[in-house]
């Protein structure tokens, strides 16, 4: 899994070809997509909608294994 504080915060997690990025702008709601990466390498068809199941296990992985900084916060995500 992968956090960065750039960009208002984002998140992405990895499994197998599947990658899920979440990224949530200073203001507004995060914004969520899941991309096949074997086959769609430049992560341009957002599969959110295609395929909620595996979107939900992957959300629950990315929250499951988040573990929030005290040295570097990543306020869009975790609130100030």
């Amino acid at each position: 899994m992968r956090h960065l504080a750039g960009y208002g915060g984002w998140q992405a997690v990895w499994v197998g070809a599947h990658k899920l990025v979440r990224s949530r702008p200073q203001k507004g709601p995060p914004k969520t997509e899941l991309f096949d990466l074997a086959h769609d390498p430049g992560e341009t068809n957002d599969l959110s909608a295609a395929q909620p199941e595996l979107l939900e296990r992957l959300l629950a992985l990315l929250a499951r294994e988040h573990t929030r900084s005290v040295t570097f916060p990543l306020a869009a995500i975790d609130g100030h």
